[in-house]
């Protein structure tokens, strides 16, 4: 995942926020994690 933003002075940040997840996997995980199946 990787997220952006904007400077004041026009420049623009990445963060690496580790490897490509895809957002149902994710959610999915998140599921059984909390005890639901």
């Amino acid at each position: 995942m990787e997220a952006g933003t904007m400077g004041m002075g026009g420049e623009i940040y990445i963060f690496e926020m580790g490897r490509p997840v895809k957002i149902a996997d994710m959610a999915r995980r998140m599921i059984e994690l909390s005890g639901f199946d």
